[in-house]
C-alpha cells in the first residue's frame, strides 16, 4: 500500500497534498533537516492537530535539541566520529580510516523502526498519537556505551588494543 509522489514543499499547494496526506496517514516518518521542518512548518507540534492517532518519527544526526541540532551530517561523521567509534579502530597513529557505508545507519534504522513499533503498540492501548526520535549520534553513543560509560569514569585506555584492526579475527585456508 505504499504510494510514492514528490511534493514541492515551497508551494502552498505541496504543503496542501502533504496536509491532507498527513489527515489519513498512521506514521510521518522524517529525516528532513530541522531547520528545514521549521520552515515549513512540520514540526511535530506544527501538524499533531491534523491528525491525533499519528506516529510522527523524527531521525536527526545530532537530536532534537542542543547546539548540533540543526547541523546537517551523515553516517560517517555523526555516528563514527562524534561517538568516538571511529577512534577506536584506529591503530596508534594511523591515518583515519573510513568506515564501511551504512553500517551506523543500520543500527540507527533498526532503533527507529524499534520506537515507531512501540509507539503504535501505546496508541493501540491508548487511542492517542506521539512523536519518537533517534539520532545517529545517539545510536552511536550506545554502541559505544561500555567505552563511554569507562571514559567518564577516567579509565586508561593505552594498554588496550583498538577493537578493530587491519588484521583478520579467523585465518582462513587460503591465508
Amino acid at each position: 500500500n505504499k504510494r510514492s509522489l514528490t511534493l514541492n514543499l515551497k508551494t502552498q499547494a505541496g504543503l496542501d497534498i502533504l496536509h491532507r496526506l498527513i489527515k489519513e496517514c498512521d506514521v510521518f516518518l522524517t529525516n528532513q533537516p530541522l531547520a528545514q521542518r521549521r520552515a515549513f512548518k512540520l514540526q511535530y507540534d506544527d501538524i499533531k492537530s491534523l491528525n491525533d492517532k499519528m506516529i510522527y518519527a523524527s531521525l536527526t544526526p545530532y537530536g532534537e535539541h542542543g547546539p548540533d541540532s540543526d547541523n546537517e551530517a551523515f553516517d560517517l561523521v555523526a555516528y563514527w566520529n562524534r561517538s568516538g567509534l571511529m577512534n577506536r579502530i584506529l591503530e596508534p597513529g594511523a591515518e583515519p580510516r573510513q568506515a564501511v557505508a551504512g553500517m551506523g545507519d543500520h543500527p540507527t534504522a533498526v532503533s527507529m523502526y524499534a520506537a515507531i513499533v512501540t509507539a503504535l503498540f501505546q496508541r493501540e492501548k491508548t487511542g492517542k498519537g506521539t512523536m519518537v526520535h533517534t539520532s545517529l549520534l545517539a545510536n552511536g553513543v550506545w554502541a559505544a556505551s561500555c567505552l563511554v560509560q569507562a571514559q567518564m569514569a577516567h579509565a586508561d585506555f593505552s594498554a588496550m588494543p583498538p577493537q578493530m584492526g587491519a588484521s583478520a579475527l579467523y585465518e582462513c585456508s587460503d591465508g
